[in-house]
């Protein structure tokens, strides 16, 4: 599923490290078959004059089928099932679903992605493992760092985490983090952009339930 990103023009210059080879045990991006998440989702708009919910719902997350990419190399094909409601139904269902689905694999100490089998030339790093304070990468043209690791408490359970951050001037007041707990993968993620004055714009995942095969 194709999530917002800061721009990378916006980010702040870091060191780039790339990927190597490393025999780790940790496991922060479970792909085998028939594991499956669901998170609860909700974005709003906080204000002076209070909090206003844009659309609620669920994201269903699974991991379908092995498959290979025309250059051979095995991958892991995860759908998303985005069933939401907007805060406006008038002359709208009342739920709206969106299925997507990408590509993964694990690529040296690296988590790849890949928006679709015919278009692999350039892979997008999700994660560089292992996880520890101030890894740096790159995705989606936004540099991102490993700030800290913490118990996160989601619908789902208490976590040992590590939260992943997007790396950007302050005074664009906007923000994304990710939190990856070990033999269970995402379990929160948090955006906000608040660069209309007087305005931010929230959204919001967090892990309601989880089966890892």
């Amino acid at each position: 599923m194709t999530r917002m990103f800061l721009p990378a023009t916006l980010v702040m210059t870091l060191l780039l490290v790339g990927c190597r080879e490393n025999n780790r045990k940790e496991n922060y991006f479970p792909m085998r078959i028939g594991s499956a998440w669901t998170y609860d989702a909700c974005d709003w708009l906080d204000t002076p004059s209070g909090t206003e919910t844009l659309s609620s719902g669920i994201v269903k997350v699974q991991a379908a089928r092995d498959d290979k990419l025309p250059s051979g190399e095995d991958v892991v094909l995860i759908v998303y099932t985005n069933a939401y409601k907007l805060r406006d139904t008038v002359a709208r269902p009342d739920t709206i679903t969106q299925v997507d689905s990408l590509y993964f694999r694990t690529g040296g100490d690296c988590i790849l992605e890949y928006d679709s089998k015919a278009d692999t030339t350039v892979a997008d790093t999700v994660l560089k493992l292992p996880l520890a304070k101030d890894v740096t990468w790159l995705r989606s043209g936004t540099h991102l760092r490993v700030t800290e690791e913490s118990d996160v408490s989601v619908k789902a359970g208490i976590y040992r985490t590590w939260k992943v951050e997007a790396i950007v001037d302050t005074s664009l007041h906007a923000s994304e983090s990710w939190w990856y707990a070990d033999g269970v993968g995402e379990v929160k993620w948090h955006r906000v952009d608040a660069t209309t004055p007087g305005r931010a714009r929230v959204t919001h995942w967090e892990l309601d339930s989880a089966t890892i095969r």
